[in-house]
């Protein structure tokens, strides 16, 4: 909606403008929850092959590291949230100091996966090699 009008205020080519972007916006989380499944499928697939858990030659993750991240990255989304409803109700410093500690801890996130990620000795071969 635009300048707060409400959807049956909206001439037609702007109504239809809404329902493409919502559409699209619809695809896109689609697409990527299909990502998480696929991936938790061939996590699932590759795990219930492997005689032990992590395969031979990949150190076992402490719960530390991943519990740390996870926490950040539900605290960024309950601060996202927030800023959404402070820019909703106009109090912009309060939005503008949300949004930038809930990008933060995402990128923070990011960071600190991809370190986990380069760090962990894998090999290049078998399944667990090829799809991390």
């Amino acid at each position: 909606m635009q300048d707060g009008r409400l959807e049956s205020q909206l001439s037609r080519k702007e109504l239809q403008d809404l329902r493409n972007k919502r559409t699209g916006l619809a695809i896109f989380q689609i697409s990527w929850i299909l990502v998480f499944l696929v991936l938790t499928l061939a996590h699932l697939q590759i795990r219930s092959q492997s005689p032990t858990w992590p395969p031979p030659g990949v150190e076992k993750v402490g719960v530390a590291l991943p519990t740390m991240v996870t926490v950040g990255l539900i605290a960024s989304s309950v601060l996202a949230r927030r800023a959404s409803r402070d820019v909703k109700e106009g109090r912009l410093e309060s939005f503008l100091t949300q949004w930038r500690i809930a990008i933060g801890l995402g990128a923070l996130f990011v960071v600190v996966m991809a370190l986990v990620w380069v760090m962990t000795p894998i090999g290049d071969s078998g399944q667990y090699g090829i799809l991390f």
